[in-house]
């Protein structure tokens, strides 16, 4: 298992599906097996994965993959196991990391990511649409920005929608002029699917010590519910190293809640949500420098002990499949340079 100190850059993308969203056909069933990766081995490193259940039964994974040009492609899977030919989502000389996805009440599928114009910070939050409800039809070449690159450094948006519909997007934020860094975590919202965006908002200020980092976000009953990484002010990133004290919060309905805390010799991050039914399910992935494990607890019971999940690997993403009881997971392992997307399907 490689140590902590092994995690890149890339890290989020989280699924947007929530108890709020729904599945309108039924598909295969879903069987749980051992990992398969989804990636193939390609050249170079295949990271950032996102997943969405589809309204059509199947579900999708979008990841950030270097053989294909250093930008985002999605797959589609009815069982799990057998999946459709990656496509490219972006295009162009930019580099495209972090996908998150959300499909909307008239089927279209959207992506916000974030990009480096000249492959190198700073970036911005970038949103593109699918042609008409395919979520395997892009143009590659249509988006639109959600934030402007500038002095300040966007990075791994987390995409949903609001109890009105409307889009929103959360980001983490250098809030300081490089080469300092202050993440925090921004929002920003469409009223027009994407198409123009409100100016962003602070949700979490850095401040007092402390960065903040990995946001992802879902509608949870209604209400928006952010998850992210607070983190030591003086580490140069939440997966760095032990030392740097990332542990999991989550802010809901005006009130944070520390789902962890800093540890000496340990840390927990990369928050992702995900749906069991009616309910919320938050997951993350606990590390201290030897190994790691995903672990969960539902919403709706915070202090409950945290069950472990068959997932080993960084930038977890969940979805519960059509088939009862069933899940499909997604997550990064493999040695630097030859990172894969593996996923499995789990009870």
């Amino acid at each position: 298992m490689r140590k902590l100190l092994l995690l890149v850059l890339a890290a989020c993308g989280s699924s947007s599906t929530g108890p709020d969203a729904t599945v309108d056909t039924i598909g295969p069933v879903y069987v749980p097996g051992d990992p398969l990766v989804v990636s193939a081995n390609s050249p170079g490193n295949d990271e950032d994965p996102a997943l969405l259940a589809g309204r059509d039964g199947a579900i999708y994974l979008a990841w950030y993959s270097h053989a294909y040009g250093d930008h985002i492609v999605i797959s589609r899977t009815d069982d799990g196991v057998h999946w459709t030919a990656p496509v490219r989502i972006t295009s162009g000389a930019a580099v495209d990391y972090g996908p998150s996805l959300y499909q909307d009440q008239a089927g279209v599928f959207h992506v916000a990511f974030f990009r480096w114009e000249t492959g190198a910070p700073p970036g911005k939050i970038v949103h593109a649409r699918s042609i008409d409800q395919d979520g395997l039809s892009w143009d590659g070449t249509s988006s639109n920005d959600v934030t402007d690159a500038n002095a300040t450094d966007d990075w791994v948006p987390s995409l949903a929608a609001n109890a009105d519909g409307d889009l929103v997007v959360a980001f983490a934020r250098n809030t300081c002029p490089p080469p300092s860094t202050c993440y925090a975590i921004e929002t920003a919202t469409s009223r027009a699917a994407g198409a123009s965006w409100d100016a962003p908002v602070a949700v979490v200020s850095a401040g007092a010590g402390e960065q903040h980092h990995l946001p992802a976000i879902a509608l949870d009953h209604g209400e928006l519910a952010i998850a992210w990484v607070p983190y030591a002010s003086t580490a140069s990133a939440p997966w760095a190293d032990v030392q740097s004290g990332a542990h999991v919060s989550l802010l809901r309905g005006g009130t944070t809640t520390a789902i962890t805390t800093a540890q000496p010799t340990s840390v927990t991050l990369f928050p992702t949500f995900y749906a069991d039914g009616t309910s919320l399910h938050l997951a993350w992935m606990y590390a201290n420098g030897t190994s790691q494990q995903v672990v969960q607890v539902p919403l709706a019971n915070l202090t409950a002990s945290p069950a472990p999940l068959p997932i080993d690997g960084y930038s977890p993403r969940i979805v519960a499949t059509p088939t009862d009881g069933v899940y499909l997971a997604a997550w990064v392992g493999g040695p630097d340079g030859e990172r894969d997307i593996y996923v499995r399907v789990f009870r």
